[in-house]
């Protein structure tokens, strides 16, 4: 994907040797020196200081990263999880880093994040504060002035695409999906 590919050439750049394991192991972005199937995964992680994880979540990686695969890991290597929780087996991370197994992680997505109007809570279902090889983030990697900036812009842009009643841009297709407690057409709520 697109943050993977980014990742890869700044990576890159500094003389990383970048090999991505992928669905679609005939697609190279710039700066990744091999490309290889799900299927080499457990042979690459025995080789990777750095394992960045940030795959979509569908029903191929829902638990990908599990105990088995953790324990595949060098015992210096630091895994890194900025896409989905649900990726990493959480309680096999704790495990393995508990028992210092591997290096390392840094980890920005976790199986609970307060929401809006929650009070802070602690990341997760277990004490990885207590730890001190992990470096924990509040789902705020891709936080930059830059994004904010891009997001604000994209939304005035198609606010002006409605306005004028032109398609709007970066439209998600799927099926409608009611909000609890909304009217359904017809009147009668849900």
């Amino acid at each position: 994907g697109q943050i993977a590919a980014a990742v890869a050439q700044r990576a890159a750049a500094f003389g990383v040797r970048v090999i991505a394991a992928s669905h679609r192991p005939q697609a190279r972005a710039a700066g990744v020196a091999e490309v290889l199937g799900f299927g080499d995964l457990d042979r690459l992680l025995g080789q990777s200081d750095f394992v960045l994880v940030c795959c979509a979540l569908d029903a191929t990686t829902r638990g990908l990263i599990d105990a088995r695969r953790l324990a595949r890991m060098k015992p210096d290597a630091v895994l890194i999880n900025v896409a989905r929780a649900a990726i990493v087996d959480e309680a096999a991370l704790f495990a393995v880093l508990h028992q210092r197994r591997i290096g390392g992680a840094v980890i920005d997505v976790w199986s609970h994040e307060p929401g809006l109007g929650e009070a802070a809570a602690p990341a997760g279902a277990l004490p990885f504060r207590e730890l001190d090889n992990i470096l924990m983030t509040p789902h705020a990697a891709a936080w930059t002035a830059g994004v904010v900036e891009r997001r604000w812009r994209a939304v005035a842009a198609n606010l002006d695409r409605l306005v004028r009643g032109e398609p709007l841009a970066n439209l998600v297709q799927g099926p409608r999906v009611q909000a609890p407690g909304a009217r359904a057409p017809g009147g009668a709520a849900g």
